[in-house]
């Protein structure tokens, strides 16, 4: 069955989560969890409502790439929970990312497990191109768990600097980031060269849009919320405290 929950396109919260993806590794990231946090927990407000498992998503993420694992546990848990139950390809990125966690802490039988889930989501999901990349990156999650698990491992290699060279390209910057420095340290020769090319324009790209879109989206976060604020005042002013994640 194809995924039927649409969400609304445009928000600036879907703007901010697209330039974490960006700016994943930047100090100046770390502005954005506070106000994404605020932002999924507001309740009632549809421009956030909607997308508050992939805002919780975000975090985790953001927080496995600080070592922060106890946090990144709780968010990749909220984020399952908080998706419409129709959605598919949101759960399916995030059951992917917490596999990750887990593979990066070697229990491959968890990674395993959550990589089928994820699977099986995209087996549901509508087969448009969005929804055929998002499968190639779990497909490339399962190559690389292959890899830690000398399954056929020099086979998963090659397929791993096929992708990493040439069938990601339209990944986030994050997600060709990753592929690239997973494989680059199994291979040698004209493929370690390659991949150290590639590994260079994407950082170049990185670095080329990241200080304006990211100090925009921030002031963007923080007027919307400021707004929604002053429209719910009659209701915060009678006590009433925004939820927050547990």
């Amino acid at each position: 069955m194809a995924e039927t929950f649409i969400k609304p396109s445009g928000g600036i919260v879907q703007d901010a989560l697209k330039v974490m993806k960006t700016d994943f590794g930047g100090a100046r990231s770390a502005e954005y969890i506070p106000n994404l946090i605020r932002a999924a927990a507001f309740p009632n407000n549809a421009a956030t409502e909607a997308w508050r498992g992939d805002i919780y998503h975000q975090i985790a993420e953001w927080y496995v790439r600080r070592g922060m694992l106890d946090e990144s546990d709780k968010y990749f848990e909220l984020s399952l929970e908080s998706f419409n139950p129709s959605e598919t390809l949101g759960p399916a990125r995030a059951y992917r990312g917490f596999s990750m966690r887990h593979m990066a802490a070697g229990k491959l039988d968890l990674t395993i497990e959550l990589l089928q889930s994820a699977r099986a989501l995209h087996a549901r999901d509508r087969k448009n191109k969005k929804g055929q990349r998002q499968l190639l990156i779990t497909q490339a999650s399962v190559l690389e768990t292959r890899v830690l698990a000398d399954d056929d491992k020099s086979s998963a290699i090659d397929e791993l600097v096929e992708l990493a060279l040439f069938d990601s390209t339209d990944f986030c910057l994050r997600d060709q980031h990753d592929r690239v420095s997973f494989v680059l340290p199994h291979t040698r020769g004209a493929d370690k060269r390659a991949l150290h090319v590639r590994q260079v324009e994407i950082n170049a790209k990185r670095r080329k849009p990241v200080r304006t879109a990211t100090s925009i989206a921030q002031v963007v976060i923080d007027n919307e919320l400021h707004l929604a604020g002053k429209m719910l005042g009659a209701v915060l002013s009678k006590g009433v405290v925004l939820p927050r994640p547990e």
